[in-house]
């Protein structure tokens, strides 16, 4: 066993902290300021010094966090203003329709300035997310979110959502839900079963496809969609509750 109890039982405070970041994981799903506090608390976690190590090893994201280049946020009328079809054009109708903002990820100074390389990964994880969910097909939502989650958790092991992730399968345990239900639908409950489904998909596909860290999605904005799948080597999900390609409402963008 990694985990040796009685130490933790014997270092309240250690458990304390652990049971802390267990309920803003928790809530990860619902309140997206505790995403970010969530990521914040978790800066200085040996955890996090593995995920910026890791990082280090691709040219382009160790340049990206050396330099601490910022992204580029475009207005949503420049957005509005890409061709049909193209990632900068599907991204804004997404944003549009889904009634998410454009500006998702803090500002710097909500990252302490970017003083060190964890808190840049902080700040450009969320500051590109979105766009991962574009281009992977994983829709917008707490059903698409855990595939999202996992393109990242894979290639590099980014804590915050590994810890989300973790601490939504052993929610599901608790709760006894381990098998999809009929009521799955209707109240939002994501079973067990369906977390590792989904968590699995964005694993296959963040291990077949090149690193998304470091990823241009600037120069992107203008190509097409399946242009820039094919260049990133991503197969899209595009049917299920977890794909914003099968839900009505934005099935025509997939054309």
């Amino acid at each position: 066993m990694r985990i040796k109890y009685q130490n933790l039982a014997e270092q309240p405070q250690r458990l304390d902290r652990l049971l802390q970041l267990a309920h803003l994981a928790e809530r990860c799903d619902t309140t997206v300021e505790d995403t970010f506090l969530l990521a914040n608390s978790l800066r200085d976690s040996p955890q996090m010094q593995r995920c910026v190590a890791r990082l280090m090893q691709d040219p382009r994201s160790s340049e990206l966090i050396r330099s601490r280049q910022l992204h580029s946020r475009r207005p949503p009328e420049e957005l509005a203003s890409f061709e049909p079809g193209t990632l900068g054009k599907i991204y804004y109708e997404v944003i549009k329709n889904e009634g998410l903002s454009y500006t998702y990820g803090p500002d710097p100074d909500y990252f302490n300035d970017l003083e060190s390389d964890a808190d840049y990964v902080n700040y450009r994880v969320f500051c590109t997310h979105d766009f991962y969910h574009i281009v992977s097909g994983f829709a917008l939502d707490v059903f698409g979110e855990i595939g999202a989650r996992s393109l990242l958790v894979a290639q590099c092991g980014y804590p915050p959502m590994a810890l989300t992730d973790v601490v939504n399968l052993l929610t599901s345990w608790l709760a006894n839900d381990i098998f999809p239900g009929e009521d799955n639908d209707l109240d939002g409950e994501l079973s067990q079963v369906y977390l590792v489904e989904v968590m699995s998909l964005g694993i296959c596909m963040a291990k077949a496809c090149q690193p998304l860290f470091g990823t241009d999605w600037d120069s992107l904005l203008p190509l097409h969609l399946d242009q820039v799948r094919e260049l990133l080597q991503i197969k899209p999900v595009t049917e299920g509750r977890y794909s914003w390609h099968s839900q009505g409402r934005l099935a025509h963008l997939a054309l």
